[in-house]
């Protein structure tokens, strides 16, 4: 333990003297679509890590709200938090935001479907700079997590590492060594959330794109998919069915989740035919992903993939074994086994990768 932490800290040393800066104290934010969370980064660590609920489009205090009035109440939100921060930390000099959607490479956020339902509501920087009364670095949430792993003592030998996050939405940044985080001069590179894989007939609903990753393999998917799979006779006895014609109208994605969670926990037939229809569809994306930008490592992390648990990476593994054979693209079932590994589950990588990154800053 004393080890690792040795050699974390000389990564971070080592940043700092790349970037010809000096250790920062900010206030971190990983702004979740569910979850914001928000602590304090002394320079090599974070403390004083809280919670809060995000309000979003489809909670009651942005209900009738517009699309203006949502981002609003959001940024008052984080704002409230900043200063409360910033009281308890006077001595914080920046802000560090992941944000869950597209960021630009200036820092301006460009939208959120699962915040306002938008995926085209643009906050400039500085308008966030100015209500924080901060400087304020912005990146797309997977990014920042990202930068944690980069740094990790069993990931020095690994020179293309990327992080996949599975929860309200799904997405993928990697990083390789000796030239950062693989995007363009726009901060573009990565998105799969909005490729359709569902070729069916109707395909799963999704604003703009149905039938996307997301519409198949987030968190918020599991609901939909349970749906269709309802109609088939094959699953027409399953408890999860009967919770799906009992509600058929009020029940949430999180409501169900928690319910299906547990159905996998006892082998539900139903529970397992969802899931396994989910991680194919995943890794129909995945693959054409791994043949272009090759990753040595692909880290899960999410809420979904992580209440799920090991299973899921079973699952997500067996179907890239079947997609990215050996015969084809030169990919052996050891190779895909060893690609694929969780992340660390203790809620801070948004936190952690945000310390990192403001660290990097001029």
């Amino acid at each position: 333990m004393i080890k690792k932490g040795i050699i974390f800290f000389l990564f971070i040393i080592t940043m700092f003297l790349n970037n010809k800066t000096t250790a920062k104290n900010a206030i971190v934010i990983d702004a979740g679509a569910t979850t914001i969370r928000i602590g304090y980064w002394d320079g090599t660590s974070v403390r004083n890590v809280t919670r809060h609920d995000t309000p979003h489009y489809q909670t009651p205090e942005c209900k009738g709200l517009s699309l203006q009035g949502c981002q609003d109440l959001w940024l008052t939100k984080l704002t409230q938090l900043v200063t409360e921060y910033k009281q308890h930390h006077p001595q914080a000099t920046h802000v560090a935001l992941a944000f869950p959607g597209p960021v630009d490479k200036n820092g301006n956020i460009l939208g959120s479907a699962n915040l306002w339902n938008a995926t085209s509501c643009p906050i400039p920087r500085q308008r966030i700079s100015a209500a924080f009364d901060l400087p304020v670095v912005i990146e797309v949430d997977v990014t920042m997590s990202l930068y944690r792993y980069v740094g990790e003592p069993s990931l020095q030998s690994i020179n293309r590492i990327a992080l996949l996050t599975i929860s309200s939405g799904v997405a993928i940044k990697m990083y390789v060594r000796g030239y950062g985080v693989n995007c363009d001069a726009e901060n573009r590179g990565g998105s799969i959330c909005y490729l359709k894989v569902d070729r069916s007939t109707p395909p799963l609903p999704y604003p703009r794109v149905p039938g996307c990753v997301n519409a198949c393999c987030s968190g918020n998917a599991m609901l939909a998919l349970a749906r269709r799979a309802a109609l088939s006779q094959e699953c027409a006895s399953s408890t999860l069915t009967s919770l799906l014609f009992s509600q058929p109208d009020t029940i949430t994605p999180a409501e169900f989740n928690h319910s299906f969670i547990e159905a996998l926990k006892t082998e539900n037939h139903f529970a397992l035919k969802i899931l396994t229809e989910s991680t194919r569809y995943l890794a129909d994306a995945l693959t054409s992903y791994i043949i272009a930008a090759a990753p040595e490592r692909i880290i899960l992390m999410g809420g979904f993939a992580e209440a799920v648990g090991a299973r899921y990476r079973i699952m997500l593994i067996s179907a890239l074994q079947e997609h990215c054979s050996q015969e084809l693209y030169n990919y052996s079932p050891q190779d895909i086994e060893t690609m694929i590994d969780f992340g660390i589950i203790d809620d801070m990588n948004g936190l952690i990768g945000a310390g990192i990154r403001v660290n990097m800053e001029q």
